[in-house]
């Protein structure tokens, strides 16, 4: 819906920032308190009053939730048009997709005793004009004197780069364990708080998690993925098909789930890439509940065994 002809009382809508399967965010203010907030406008069929109902209850538990690591909702209702509304913080500083996804690990130069990985150029630029991966392109990345030559690890990473896909993604970036447990800490808590008010998440990736200026890290979109599913926005499972456990796929999800899906980005994060990929969410379904991942200290010698 154009910003123009959006409108809910007592907000003043000033920008989209963000649209996805099944939702719109508005950037706004609330004009009562001259407050910034995010307004998440849902995409739903023709609501009954049943679906409403359904909505107001998820809302007020939603709202409940009061957690250092958690958006705060302020709000819910319904625009003119009956579209389910939630408002929210608005937490400027992005999220720890757009903060960590603009390069990805060379496996040969990690395996050749680097003591940081040395990273390739952001993956929305080293590709031909018919948008695929070079072998010049990708070496031409590399730090003025490191080995330029490709090994069969890289060949493979190469070839799944290029190979193309409609859930194609940015890569994950490296991180340090420091790092990764300060966020780990901070989303578990996040996580644990809210399992224990009975809530899921059901989409636990970096796209949801944001920063605030301190760069302490909040949990958004707690419970939305809930919430489209009791208003049957989706014919499919809720979720996103990279972080989704077997069970989820399976339509059964659970709190495991979440702490599943966080398994995932500290895979990723540890990495460098994903254990999953596919063509296809029916692939990435298929490996996430019969494949077992290639070993953490495959990309990484660092990581150390489990006692």
């Amino acid at each position: 819906m154009p910003i123009d002809l959006l409108y809910i009382d007592h907000y003043e809508i000033e920008v989209l920032i963000g649209s996805g399967g099944f939702a719109k965010v508005y950037r706004g203010k609330q004009t009562s308190l001259n407050r910034r907030v995010a307004i998440k406008v849902l995409k739903a069929p023709k609501l009954t009053q049943a679906m409403k109902m359904k909505f107001e209850e998820e809302a007020k538990t939603l709202a409940r939730l009061r957690h250092p690591h958690i958006v705060k909702i302020y709000d819910y209702g319904f625009t003119p048009s009956q579209e389910p509304y939630l408002v929210m913080d608005y937490i400027p500083g992005g999220s720890l997709y757009q903060l960590y996804t603009s390069t990805i690990p060379f496996p040969s130069q990690i395996h050749a005793g680097f003591s940081q990985p040395v990273v390739l150029a952001p993956l929305s630029f080293p590709q031909d004009r018919e948008g695929t991966y070079s072998k010049k392109m990708l070496q031409q990345t590399l730090p003025q004197g490191a080995d330029r030559t490709l090994t069969e690890t890289d060949e493979s990473m190469l070839a799944s780069l290029s190979t193309a896909s409609p859930i194609r993604r940015c890569q994950p970036r490296m991180h340090m364990p420091n790092q990764i447990l300060s966020h780990v800490q901070q989303i578990a808590s996040a996580l644990q708080y809210a399992h224990d008010q009975g809530v899921f998440h059901l989409d636990v990736k970096p796209a949801n998690i944001l920063l605030n200026a301190d760069k302490t890290i909040v949990l958004g979109d707690f419970g939305i993925a809930m919430t489209a599913r009791g208003l049957h926005v989706r014919k499919h499972r809720v979720g996103t098909p990279h972080y989704m456990a077997p069970e989820q796929f399976q339509g059964k999800p659970c709190a495991a789930s979440d702490q599943y899906a966080l398994a995932i980005i500290v895979y990723e994060w540890l990495c460098g890439t994903s254990p999953f990929e596919g063509r296809s969410k029916e692939q990435l379904q298929r490996q996430h509940l019969e494949v077992q991942p290639t070993p953490l200290r495959y990309y990484n010698p660092t990581v150390r065994l489990a006692c």
